[in-house]
């Protein structure tokens, strides 16, 4: 998936983004971070947990590149680097790719 943007990769993989992704302390980071008002996240939370996840994606695919970095890191934080590093490894912060590649390495020995 490489070079496509973040709107393509949510379009490509939203099924299995709605699976991967796990929703708790998803919504506070994202308005501390100013990602998303309180609005937005009372209208994103209507419904299942499966309609939450694909409305909060629906939500960042509309979203600037920049917000959906911060939204990469915020899973990062969240302990769901696996997620970033298997749909969106492009979007890696730089620290995360070094660490992520020692690791990788490591692991090869």
């Amino acid at each position: 998936m490489d070079h496509m943007n973040h709107k393509k990769i949510i379009e490509v993989s939203l099924d299995a983004l709605t699976k991967a992704i796990y929703l708790p302390g998803l919504f506070e980071a994202l308005r501390a971070k100013a990602v998303m008002t309180a609005q937005q996240e009372s209208h994103i939370k209507n419904g299942t947990q499966f309609e939450q996840t694909t409305h909060l994606l629906d939500f960042i695919k509309r979203r600037s590149e920049e917000d959906f970095r911060t939204f990469c890191v915020i899973l990062i934080e969240s302990k769901q680097k696996n997620v970033v590093q298997k749909y969106f490894p492009e979007f890696l912060p730089k620290a995360e790719k070094k660490t992520t590649n020692s690791t990788e390495k490591e692991s090869s020995r």
